[in-house]
């Protein structure tokens, strides 16, 4: 069986857009469900199964059906289970009909076991007395039993012993290995929903989140393993949070550093990671365990480097080759830096981003609505690109404006610290050397800050809350000496 969204060509409305929709085929068998969606054959890439950048909120949209295919996914993985049973077969013809239902009930909350019993009450090709559902997860010398006497499964005489096999007890003689049993399965359990969580990852995430998350089992994996205990939605308690962490400060080994213990960055990232990562088991139900929501998630302060409204004139101002790399680069920084725009909100850039004299995007990373006033500086690289903005890799930008900085002579030395668990280690770098792509976002939140604009405002900009906006203002004490100059106090 095959499901795949669809673009029908031969149905248009009255603009001549025609609809997405799931389509499921068997051979001749055919079912179709509507996706809510319709565009024009020009803006659909059948092969990607995406929208292509010339649809109106293809970013939007094609982020809905994104969706789409994980609950494809789903689905798919509750349909498999039932037609593998063992005394399953689907009546001719009903397979698209099945997965329909499924897909149905998925999407509608339903409970998918008592669907699938139903399902398989329905549509079973042989009715037998004592109908039994046969779950994917039965104890495996039971199911062996079973499959023992497939062979004769045309026999009505083999319903009851296939039920008097399903309701054996287990050959279990001591409460220990009860205990070691039951831990097993739940060591599974979440070692399944964590592989769920990776496919969905793929789906919904860009690559620079999704391929950290094998990475944080690992991790989660080798903590377990020092401290002997087990890795279960029931062991993430506030205690193991505690754990875990000072475990990656102090123990886990650090392959820049060579030394033990990860950087204060690292282990924030891998604690949210794994966080939230407990946070989506627990919204689709996989557990009900909310003690990792004590667990410190607090995002740490560190030194952020930015440019100051002297230095980007300077970088403004540099005779460079039309067109060429170094070009193009700084046009793009300064973009970022007088936007705030982040490298994967510009790799998303449509002419459609412009609206009522201001840019209006929706974040990639937060998915929150942004609104950014056009400056002068802005206005003037949307004119030289007549609104298309080029695109360099990432890192084709990064060291493009290193080497840019650097024959402004903004290659003066500045501390970084790092902390490592309890230990503050202090680098001196050079400027040039720890401002990235990056750094522009960081320079526009402290621009605009410098400039006046509110909070509030800021946030509606950015996408950021009002406090996390604070990690990115680094306080210098020139500009708080010119806002309080700038005070007209009542004397």
């Amino acid at each position: 069986m095959k499901v795949t969204i669809v673009l029908r060509k031969d149905k248009q409305n009255k603009y001549g857009l025609s609809p997405l929709i799931i389509q499921i085929s068997d051979g001749k068998d055919l079912a179709r469900i509507s996706t809510g969606i319709t565009a024009s054959p020009k803006d659909y890439d059948e092969k990607k199964q995406s929208l292509k950048s010339s649809y109106p909120n293809f970013a939007e949209t094609n982020t809905k059906l994104t969706q789409i295919k994980f609950n494809i996914s789903n689905a798919m993985w509750h349909y498999n289970e039932i037609i593998n049973l063992t005394r399953f077969k689907p009546q001719s013809g009903t397979k698209t009909e099945i997965f329909k239902l499924i897909f149905e009930g998925f999407i509608n909350n339903e409970n998918m076991e008592a669907l699938k019993e139903a399902i398989v009450t329905k549509f079973n090709n042989k009715k037998r007395p004592n109908q039994v559902y046969i779950s994917r997860n039965i104890d495996v010398k039971k199911l062996a039993k079973i499959k023992d006497i497939v062979s004769k499964i045309g026999n009505d005489e083999t319903d009851n012993e296939i039920d008097q096999i399903l309701q054996l007890q287990s050959p279990i003689k001591s409460k220990e290995g009860i205990d070691k049993i039951k831990q097993k399965k739940l060591e599974d359990e979440f070692l399944d929903v964590w592989k769920k969580y990776e496919h969905y990852s793929t789906l919904k995430h860009r690559e620079s989140t999704y391929s950290r998350i094998p990475n944080n089992l690992t991790k989660l994996q080798a903590f377990v393993k020092n401290k002997q205990i087990h890795l279960t939605f029931e062991s993430m308690t506030e205690e193991f949070g505690m754990q875990f962490k000072n475990y990656l400060e102090t123990i886990d080994y650090n392959y820049i550093t060579k030394k033990k213990g990860q950087s204060e960055g690292t282990v924030h990232n891998i604690i949210k990671s794994v966080s939230t990562f407990m946070n989506w088991a627990t919204k689709n139900k996989f557990h009900s365990n909310m003690d990792f929501k004590n667990w410190d998630t607090k995002k740490p302060t560190t030194d952020l480097f930015y440019l100051k409204e002297e230095q980007l004139v300077a970088l403004k101002n540099m005779e460079l080759k039309v067109g060429s790399s170094y070009d193009v680069s700084r046009d793009l920084f300064l973009f970022s830096c007088y936007t705030g725009m982040r490298y994967s909100d510009l790799e998303n850039w449509n002419t459609s981003n412009i609206k009522d004299d201001v840019i209006r995007f929706k974040s990639v990373k937060t998915q929150k609505n942004c609104v950014v006033g056009i400056s002068p500086v802005i206005q003037s690289i949307l004119k030289k690109y007549t609104n298309n903005l080029p695109i360099h890799s990432n890192q084709k930008l990064n060291k493009n404006i290193k080497e840019l900085l650097k024959k402004l002579d903004l290659d003066y030395e500045v501390q970084k610290k790092m902390r490592y668990g309890k230990n503050e280690q202090i680098t001196e770098k050079h400027f040039s050397d720890v401002i990235t792509f990056h750094s522009g976002r960081r320079t526009f939140i402290n621009l605009m800050i410098s400039k006046g604009v509110s909070i509030a405002h800021l946030s509606s900009m950015t996408g950021n809350t009002v406090n996390s906006l604070m990690v990115y203002y680094k306080n210098d004490a020139s500009e708080i000496k010119r806002v309080i100059e700038g005070i007209q106090f009542v004397e």
